[in-house]
């Protein structure tokens, strides 16, 4: 489809080709020589000074050349860390790469310093065909080189999905640290001395830790001595919710703060301009000085739904200085429209920007973390920063009360478009003056300090190149592991790899990124006819910007400004051929025109089964006069409508006129294509993080925040500042990946009121606290409308709830931890699987257990270790146990439960031996199931081989008595005495033989088959008949009390010990058997395996993340749209389904197998069962 169009470009670049392909292909081809497939280089960045970043670190190259990977460094003085360190790490630094069949840079490598043949990785930025680039991806073609761009890796392959490399929360921490500095200046010229003065640049300090440690030095002088009453209360408004806007809190909240909902702002400002509100007086505004507020900016604070019936009239809503006698209450007060974000996402057209309106008015600086794109209305215009700015002028609201802007973002005329270019790390600002729109280098006074630096994290290299190196390493053994280049051929890359690859070995462009070609073209002929209406501008070589040539701000003194338009063309644009014929529309009709932004979704698989995607271009169009503009517009609409094949729509939007004072409410206008800056085409403009409230601040709470908190807003409750405290001192994350959170220390069963608060503020409420606190909070759920989730059984108080939560359109999703939780969805997804394909279930065994791991078991006798109280898992083994084996219901009270281990069978774990036992009541998982039918319904606890035996004899020996100590016994010997000879044993040099000898004997008589083995870990532990270890609290605290208070104390995990997760389901299924066909039994397992980590626990991880994966699924809505509601657990294909998938992204998957075993053995095998159980 793209054949007529590739030959348009051959002629357009020929000149290009035929000169620098030809020197490139003269220089490499006979000095060539094959790569080697395990060999990496890193190139020495040549982007520009402040260019000090390393796709890796030392510490990475250790990693690699431990693995026998050989990594050759390109020597540079500017790198963040010297070659020295490199060498140390076992690289070599050598300028020539040419062994290398994998290389790595951070911005383009240099054309001249390409090699043919090889695996690029870098930031291209050629993905909207940015003509500055075109040289180098057409070398990179020439040279068959496979060109991997990591803009584009992401975790499904797919655009705009989340991406796995990046470097966006350090953009987002240096710009919030330079701002302050920025904010200092604008300040000071205003005729204020503020501390905000004193915060160097981010690049002035050596790493983040004493940037981070300077901006806490700030924080202590506010706090220490305020800031002027005139610019309190000082409010930074943050948008977006990714990385980027993550680093910028992160550094925000190292500042005396506190954080406001946007309907707060109103009446927080008012508040200390003597209008009254809660902080009106002397006190409140003292108070107000020592701090600073912070906003997050949701997407429904940006654009609100046009109202049915609204016009074009009054859709552009004039904001001037007459408009009202309150600039706060009138903007404030705008029509409650309706926000759905799946519709905005597709129907931009549909809504109108409110952020002027509900959130600038009473913002000091905002941070602007949003990718934007020109199908979307701006954040921020300049017409309605001038109007701002004339409405707040004055003694009113003081000479503007936006002070500063950091645009993080970095798209220049973008989402705000006053950012009318890029600054440099050493010049970061400029003035921006919204009466006149000039932007000036000196700070005055008389306008707004703008940030827009496009290389923001080389202001943090150092880590910057940590974080970006440990997303990078996981991905290079797959690039090493692949055949290519010459003589090769293309490999099997993951689909994070496969998606992000531009170019073949073949140099082909590859099938995602065909559009390129038709880019390329359309912006040579754009330039053409843009020169036909305008003339050739005035002594100017190709322009860096094409896409950019239609902005009023891009023409040259005494250009004519036309008519123009922008349309949103969205359908099957190039299978039906109607982007070509659209173009051809407006070149014979007289126009010109710009192709802004280009998502292009290749159709996937082939005939029947093919799935269409819809790619969507913003169309930028310009005549010499409206009627032949309008005459355009239709008449490419008519050709849409005639084109059935294309199922196109198209969306017209209009340009904002600088003499405008408010930008209709579906204004665009192109987006930027400067190369620092392309982002994923078709990702949204912002997005709209929901509010998490998390009830319990314990160790499985960490890993379901850093879960949740990237994608949504958190706020953490905790009983008490040590939980809090233990929470924040985790270990930080190498990947960076988990976001920031606010933290609440409250006392949930006495500050009812309080709670109740937070939780109304909230869009789910995920409780991690003890099982038997979950009713009360599921009422107060209720009662506001809460949604629920826990990892908690389901007890009959909150069965009863049931119809309650249903008919409100509620999730009460309870059971979504480890067991129970991952053990149901895994259970049932194979269950309902067998069942759909017409088996019965006929044996259902699964087991759990959490254990240390094998080299941390095997320093103590005990094979055993805990990571809080050990009580829980002493009572667990008094419990009374009830299964099915072979058609038999078999039942094991609880004071013999520890006699009923068995050696677990080594198939599934065959480095460990490991035992079971028996867990509860199995028996009610038949009707949960829908197994009714199986013969055998087992579930049990996995321990460490001979375990249940050392716990048993020390509950023969009185170790797990519930009573209390007598209170003669002051340490553990007389305890034992007490025990063993009914009190003291006579002074005499064989007492502890005695003693010994007695314990022996209490132990065979118990049945004990390894009695030394009991007392040896006794031994180990202090216990010995002749150690003399403390009894504390003899008389007040019961014997099972003071012994897990002993084990907790030894048993401890020690630095570097971790722990691990172990779950095994086995599910024999029957097939057939009937109208005399053979009965085949399929036996399937599914086994899980998780180790701990210096950060968590594997238990922690385990849990935390299943309960932070499904309290997601509760706030997508998915559940709700189903009609899923109500008190529920994992066990439906419509929960347990998203909830094993978004698992396996984390990293926790299901080990599932399936084989046919002989049916003649089923009787034998049960048999084998019962000689274990039936004693």
């Amino acid at each position: 489809m793209y054949q007529h169009k590739r030959r348009r470009l051959l002629r357009l670049f020929s000149s290009l080709s035929s000169s620098s392909f030809s020197s490139i292909s003269s220089s490499s081809s006979s000095f060539y020589r094959p790569p080697d497939p395990h060999t990496i280089g890193i190139v020495r960045e040549a982007f520009g000074k402040w260019e000090r970043r390393a796709p890796l670190a030392p510490s990475h190259v250790q990693a690699l050349t431990q693995q026998g990977i050989k990594v050759l460094v390109q020597p540079s003085f500017r790198r963040v860390y010297p070659d020295e360190a490199y060498t140390s790490s076992g690289a070599i630094v050598q300028e020539d790469l040419s062994p290398a069949s994998v290389i790595l840079g951070v911005k383009q490598v240099p054309i001249a310093a390409l090699l043919p043949n090889r695996t690029y990785l870098m930031f291209a930025h050629v993905l909207k065909g940015q003509p500055e680039n075109m040289p180098l991806l057409d070398a990179i073609r020439s040279q068959k080189i496979r060109l991997v761009d990591f803009e584009c890796i992401t975790e499904t392959g797919e655009r705009g999905g989340a991406r796995l490399v990046y470097f966006g929360r350090f953009a987002g921490v240096a710009g919030m640290v330079d701002i302050l500095q920025g904010l200092g200046q604008n300040l000071l010229a205003r005729g204020y001395n503020t501390p905000f003065l004193w915060s160097p640049l981010t690049y002035m300090y050596r790493d983040l830790e004493e940037a981070k440690e300077g901006v806490r030095r700030l924080g202590e002088a506010i706090t220490r001595e305020g800031l002027p009453r005139d610019v309190c209360p000082l409010v930074m408004a943050f948008t977006g919710r990714g990385q980027v806007s993550q680093g910028a809190q992160e550094v925000f909240e190292l500042l005396p703060h506190e954080w406001v909902e946007v309907e707060d702002l109103p009446n927080l400002v008012a508040s200390l301009q003597g209008e009254g509100g809660e902080e009106g007086g002397k006190a409140g505004t003292v108070a107000a000085q020592r701090k600073v507020y912070g906003v997050r900016v949701k997407e429904e604070d940006m654009v609100a739904r046009v109202l049915a019936g609204e016009d074009d009239d009054t859709q552009n809503i004039t904001t001037t200085a007459s408009s009202s006698s309150s600039p706060f209450l009138s903007r404030h007060s705008h029509p409650a429209s309706a926000y759905n974000r799946a519709e905005y996402r597709s129907h931009p057209e549909r809504y109108r920007p409110i952020f002027h309106e509900r959130v600038a008015p009473y913002v000091s600086v905002l941070i602007n973390c949003i990718y934007w794109d020109g199908k979307f209305p701006r954040l921020l215009s300049k017409a309605q920063v001038k109007a701002l700015w004339g409405n707040e002028g004055g003694k009113e609201g003081g000479q503007g009360r936006l002070l500063a802007v950091a645009d993080v973002s970095c798209d220049m005329e973008g989402s705000c478009e006053f950012l009318t270019r890029t600054t440099e790390i050493e010049r970061p600002f400029f003035n921006y003056l919204p009466e006149t729109g000039e932007s000036l280098e000196r700070i005055d006074g008389q306008g707004i300090v703008v940030g827009g630096v496009d290389i923001l994290p080389a202001e943090l290299p150092l880590e910057a190149s940590l974080a970006f190196g440990d997303a990078l390493m996981p991905l290079l053994p797959h690039l090493l592991q692949e055949t290519g280049g010459e003589g090769g051929r293309e490999g099997s890359l993951p689909p994070s790899l496969e998606g992000a690859v531009i170019t073949t070995w073949e140099g082909e462009l590859a099938e995602d990124f065909k559009y390129i070609d038709f880019l390329r073209v359309e912006h040579a002929r754009a330039k053409q006819l843009f020169q036909r209406i305008h003339g050739p501008r005035r002594g100017e070589k190709p322009p860096p910007s094409l896409a950019t040539s239609l902005l009023p701000s891009q023409q040259q003194e005494g250009e004519m400004e036309l008519p123009h338009v922008t349309l949103t063309l969205r359908g099957h644009l190039f299978d039906s051929g109607l982007i070509n014929q659209i173009l051809d529309v407006v070149e014979a009709r007289g126009g010109a025109f710009v192709i802004a932004d280009c998502e292009v979704r290749p159709n996937k698989g082939k005939g029947h089964g093919m799935e269409k995607h819809f790619s969507t271009i913003l169309l930028e169009v310009e005549a010499s006069t409206e009627g032949e503009l309008r005459d355009i517009v239709n008449r490419v609409q008519n050709l849409a409508e005639l084109v059935e094949s294309a199922e196109a729509s198209i969306t017209e939007t209009s340009y904002e006129s600088s003499s405008s004072i408010i930008t209709s409410p579906t204004s665009c206008s192109s987006p930027t294509s400067h190369s620092s800056h392309s982002a994923s085409l078709g990702q949204a403009t912002v997005h709209s993080p929901r509010r998490v409230l998390v009830l319990g601040a314990g160790r499985v709470s960490g890993p379901a925040i850093d879960s949740l908190s990237q994608r949504h807003e958190v706020v953490v409750v905790g009983a008490n500042t040590e939980e809090i405290t233990r929470l924040g001192k985790r270990p930080k994350s190498s990947s960076n990946s988990s976001g920031s959170h606010r933290e609440v220390v409250l006392d949930v069963r006495n500050e009812n009121a309080a709670l109740r608060k937070l939780m109304d503020k909230s869009d789910v409420v995920l409780s991690l606290l003890p099982a038997h606190m979950h009713p009360a909070i599921a009422r107060d759920c209720l009662s506001l409308s809460k949604s629920l989730v826990t990892t908690s059984y389901i007890s009959e108080d909150l069965r009863k709830m049931h119809q309650g939560a249903s008919t409100q359109g509620l999730v009460f999703l309870n059971e979504v931890g480890l067991d129970p939780g991952m053990d149901h969805a895994s259970s049932m997804r194979i269950i309902d699987q067998a069942k759909a394909d017409g088996g019965k279930i006929l044996a259902f065994r699964s087991v759990c257990g959490g254990l240390p791991s094998p080299d941390a078991a095997g320093k103590t006798p005990f094979l055993y270790k805990f990571s809080w109280s050990p009580r829980g898992v002493l009572t667990a083994a008094e419990n009374t146990a009830t299964f099915l084996e072979g058609g038999m219901v078999v039942r094991v009270e609880g004071e013999d439960l520890l006699r009923h281990a068995h050696p677990f069978p080594p198939q599934a774990f065959p480095t460990m031996r490991l035992e079971e036992l028996p867990n509860r009541n199995a028996l009610v998982y038949q009707e949960l199931y829908g197994i009714q039918e199986a013969e055998t319904c087992f579930r049990g606890t996995l321990r460490y081989e001979g375990w249940s035996e050392i716990m048993y004899g020390c509950k023969v020996l009185g170790l797990l008595s519930h009573e209390r100590v007598p209170a003669k016994c002051g340490s553990w010997r007389e305890y034992m005495a007490h025990v063993l000879m009914g009190g003291e044993v006579k002074e005499g040099r064989n007492e502890e033989g005695v003693l010994e000898g007695e314990a022996w004997r209490r132990l065979r008589a118990a049945g004990v088959q390894d009695p030394a083995r009991v007392m040896g870990a006794l031994e180990w532990l202090g216990l010995g008949m002749g150690g003399g270890v403390s009894l504390p609290l003899a008389g007040s605290l019961s014997v099972i009390d003071a012994f897990s208070a002993l084990l907790e104390e030894k048993l401890k995990y020690a630095p570097g010990e971790v722990d691990m997760v172990a779950m095994r389901h086995d599910i024999t299924v029957a097939h057939g058997g009937k109208g005399g066909e053979e009965e085949r039994h399929h036996y399937h397992t599914s086994t899980l395996l998780v180790y701990g980590n210096e950060r968590d626990s594997a238990m922690a991880m385990t849990v935390g993340k299943t309960a932070a994966v499904a309290t997601d699924l509760v706030l997508q809505g998915e559940l709700q749209k189903k009609k899923v509601l109500g008190v529920l657990a994992p066990i439906l294909p419509e929960i347990y389904l998203p909830i094993l998938d978004r698992l396996a992204e984390e990293g926790l998957v299901f080990d599932d197998k399936c084989r046919v075993i002989v049916s003649e053995r089923k009787d034998q095998q049960s048999e084998g069962r019962e000689d274990v159980f039936l004693e």
